[in-house]
């Protein structure tokens, strides 16, 4: 059995300064399929300790990968297919920023079949 894509991907950005715990940084429509899912993530400007670890990926309602990023400008990402029946891919801040620091998200989602 082989996977490929089978459609446009569905993208997804945004950028919040110093955002509030569990605010939305960027989100994808509510996708239902196989999806290839590619997540970029970064914070910039004036950071502190707090921003460390401060972000995390939601699916189906539930956070699936805590620890990102550094407060950092270096750029992380993360791949991983997901079948999903009707969920969006969510990335929020785990707890409140520091005021000055900008979190950053891209979320791009290409949907997959059996070839």
């Amino acid at each position: 059995m082989t996977f490929i894509p089978t459609g446009p991907p569905v993208f997804a950005y945004g950028s919040t300064t110093g955002p509030a715990s569990a605010a939305q940084i960027a989100a994808t429509v509510a996708l239902t399929g196989t999806y290839d899912v590619l997540v970029t993530l970064y914070i910039d400007g004036v950071t502190a300790a707090v921003d460390d670890d401060n972000m995390l990926i939601r699916i189906n309602g539930v956070n699936n990968v805590q620890a990102l990023p550094a407060a950092s400008p270096e750029a992380v990402q993360f791949r991983f297919f997901f079948t999903s029946a009707n969920s969006a891919v969510i990335v929020r801040a785990s707890a409140t920023a520091t005021a000055t620091a900008v979190y950053h998200a891209s979320i791009i989602a290409t949907p997959y079949g059996e070839d």
